[in-house]
């Protein structure tokens, strides 16, 4: 480092005259030292993890890298640049006072967490270096909706299934993270009756009571998945379940008549119309046969 240095004072006597004198005289000497480029620039505030909102426009700041170099003039004179790989394309660093900006719009779903190699170098003959690491993560917002897998579900139960049935299970993500990803279910559509329910947060649609063909034979449900983001930027993502009620013989034939009178000769036979009440059998023949002549039993 150069710079004045006082050696104190120079004492001079003379020594060859006759007689000899006890005279001294003094002057003061400086002595300037030249800079050599002995020092590397040295990072004031890397290693560092610096935070940054994804969807951000490109051109926004990240973070300011400093270093210093204790040298003088051009020795002294730091300047930054990153080493050369990706993903270093989405960030520009500024060569003279270490900004470093976004070049695009950053996506956490993408890339969520970048590694960035900051070079500082002096101007000295040759240059000195340093290298360190800026940790840039980058920080979830709620852009990503609930997506069902699959969006529509095909079921069939039996009518007489029991009370609280595991009808089917509901397979949603949300690719964003913590509460952005957290997700409620409804059912927004179909229920009218109440027949089924869905699990607030395990989306488990299941039967609340038993079920009845002959009432209502076919069920479309509209499910709704809800994440748990910021009031008033909150997404939703919906499936259809499509149920579909199957007979079980639980109703007991029906006559539609109370009595039926015919006329026929003895080798006929008779047909009686029999109804099962509301099952999809529909109705019923029953046959009867009489082999029986007048004044004669079978």
């Amino acid at each position: 480092m150069a710079g004045g240095i006082n050696l104190e004072t120079l004492f001079l006597h003379s020594a060859g005259g006759r007689p000899p004198l006890r005279a001294t005289s003094s002057a003061t000497v400086f002595v300037n030292l030249l800079d050599l480029n002995d020092n590397d620039p040295t990072f004031q505030n890397l290693p560092f993890v610096a935070e940054i909102a994804e969807g951000l426009p490109a051109g926004s700041s990240v973070f300011q890298v400093v270093a210093i170099d204790l040298d003088e003039g051009p020795n002294g004179q730091v300047t930054y640049r990153m080493q050369v790989g990706m993903p270093r394309m989405d960030f520009l660093i500024n060569s003279t006072n270490g900004l470093i900006t976004s070049t695009t719009e950053l996506d956490r779903e993408r890339i969520a967490e970048y590694y960035l190699r900051v070079v500082a170098s002096d101007a000295g003959v040759p240059s000195k270096s340093s290298t360190s690491t800026l940790t840039v993560k980058v920080l979830d917002v709620n852009d990503e909706s609930p997506t069902f897998f699959p969006a529509v579900y095909n079921v069939s139960l039996p009518e007489d299934v029991a009370r609280d049935f595991k009808v089917v299970r509901l397979n949603c993500t949300d690719a964003d993270v913590g509460l952005n990803a957290e997700l409620s279910y409804f059912i927004t559509g179909g229920n009218q009756d109440g027949k089924f329910s869905v699990g607030f947060r395990d989306g488990v649609v299941r039967t609340v009571v038993s079920l009845d063909r002959e009432t209502v034979a076919s069920y479309t449900l509209i499910l709704e998945a809800i994440d748990n983001g910021p009031t008033g930027n909150r997404r939703t993502g919906t499936a259809t379940v499509y149920v579909t009620v199957l007979d079980v013989n639980d109703n007991r034939p029906i006559f539609l008549q109370s009595s039926y009178e015919s006329q026929c000769l003895e080798t006929s036979r008779l047909k009686g119309l029999c109804r099962d009440a509301q099952d999809t059998r529909g109705y019923l023949r029953r046959e009867l046969s009489l082999n029986q002549k007048l004044g004669k039993e079978s």
